[in-house]
């Protein structure tokens, strides 16, 4: 399991790769818009590859965060004892 400044860590290479790939959707914008033809923009498609990365790294943080949701409930359910009934319950 993380620890918390593990997953701080995390978070904040997160909101920088977010902000990375907005940056660069925009400079995608304005190849598309400076060639027609993008199929020999190599600009355009070493962009389009640079933001398919950010997009893995990016799912592999939420995959490890969701991950980490998961086991917490697992430890949640697991210390929580079931209370035996009373003769008093209805």
């Amino acid at each position: 399991m993380l620890t918390f400044e593990e997953m701080e860590k995390l978070r904040i290479e997160l909101s920088n790769l977010r902000q990375r790939r907005d940056e660069l959707i925009l400079e995608l914008g304005e190849y598309a818009r400076e060639n027609n033809d993008l199929r020999e923009n190599s600009a355009y498609l070493h962009t389009e590859q640079k933001i398919q990365l950010i997009d893995a790294q990016i799912a592999r943080i939420l995959a490890e965060f969701t991950k980490l949701n998961i086991e917490k409930i697992k430890v949640a359910y697991a210390l929580k004892k079931p209370r035996k009934p009373s003769k008093f319950d209805f």
